[in-house]
């Protein structure tokens, strides 16, 4: 039987070959089953990565196997992101709900169970085991990420597309950002005028001292 060490290595090994994120998938096999090979859900999902019988055998992989089962964890959860245009958030979510239903959430027609709650807490919290994503986690700009996710998964059960929920999830912070840049244009545009004004002043007093200069030269010639 394989150590939790061993088992977390080839996670973060198969993580790369399909894509995913080390810590989002090291999350996941830990909320799945603690990184028990052994594992057996009430329902039937088996070892690391919890796969049901007919999901596995989709997937060409052998579940009883840790190694196999953890390659079959990672091509499942790549496709369910793929499937959702790369949100890794709804991704994860379906790994867990059942891509059916975080379509029906992101349409507006269903709410998240609060069983994937938990499981997006678990996954993207700051007591995950990287430590939480809220900086390796790419899907995301700021905020918390388990209150993003929540948020974003939710957010259809208002009547809102999922297009709106991440403009009014953003609008904030864009605000934020959109001040910034302003400000930092209006300090740029400062410091270039006063370094204009003060090369206008040096071409005066340069001027002004030759007129000087012609005008004393005169007076002495004269």
């Amino acid at each position: 039987m394989p150590t939790t060490a061993q088992i977390k290595d080839y996670a973060t090994s198969v993580a790369g070959q399909y894509g995913l994120d080390p810590n989002l998938f090291t999350n996941l096999l830990q909320a799945e089953s603690s990184f028990n090979p052994n594992a057996v859900s009430p329902k039937g999902a088996i070892g690391v990565g919890q796969l049901m019988p007919g999901t596995a055998a989709s997937l060409g992989v052998n579940p009883h196997d840790w190694q196999q089962n953890i390659q079959g964890s990672a091509q499942y959860l790549s496709s369910l992101i793929n499937q959702f245009g790369g949100n890794q958030a709804a991704g994860v979510a379906a790994y867990n709900a059942g891509p059916g239903r975080v379509a029906s959430v992101l349409n507006g027609t269903a709410t998240l169970p609060s069983e994937t709650q938990s499981y997006l807490d678990k996954i993207f919290g700051p007591n995950s085991v990287g430590g939480g994503l809220a900086q390796s986690f790419s899907g995301f700009i700021g905020g918390n990420p388990v209150q993003t996710v929540q948020g974003l998964m939710t957010a259809g059960k208002n009547g809102n597309s999922w297009t709106q929920a991440i403009v009014n999830f953003f609008s904030v912070n864009t605000a934020v950002r959109i001040v910034a840049v302003v400000f930092g244009i209006v300090l740029i545009f400062a410091a270039v005028w006063q370094l204009v004004s003060e090369t206008k002043t040096v071409k005066q007093l340069t001027s002004t001292a030759k007129n000087v200069a012609t005008t004393a030269a005169f007076a002495v010639a004269s």
